[in-house]
């Protein structure tokens, strides 16, 4: 029942205009419910998306990646940043649910814990206009 409710949610965020007029709590309340659907869950290969909430202005997702600790990211943590917030714009910019919420002025933040769950960044996207 989750999946069938998971593919009817993505396929009218993503193909109708019927969220567009929506304020952002109400976006953010939607967004999370939706992702929950699917949590936990594997975003790809090397993440694990532990949870997604909404909080103020943000929707918060938190994730594991669960093939490295965080002392291997040490002294390539800016590079593996700027790699990944290049990546998370491209998704946000792509997917409209996450770009609505942009758009109105919420953020996106991503912390992520490494295998022992140990906080290690946090990336946070703010409007893409």
């Amino acid at each position: 029942m989750k999946s069938i409710q998971f593919l009817i949610g993505h396929w009218q965020s993503q193909f109708s205009n019927k969220d567009d007029s929506k304020p952002l709590q109400q976006l953010l309340q939607e967004a999370a419910q939706y992702y929950n659907l699917k949590i936990p869950g594997k975003a790809d290969r090397d993440t694990l998306i532990d949870s997604c909430e909404h909080h103020g202005d943000s929707l918060v997702f938190t994730c594991t990646l669960f093939t490295v600790e965080k002392e291997e990211f040490e002294e390539s943590l800016g590079e593996f940043n700027s790699h990944l917030r290049e990546i998370l714009q491209k998704q946000a910019a792509t997917t409209k649910r996450l770009k609505r919420i942009l758009v109105k002025n919420g953020n996106i933040e991503y912390i992520y814990l490494d295998k022992v769950k140990e906080p290690f960044t946090t990336i946070v996207l703010s409007n893409v206009n």
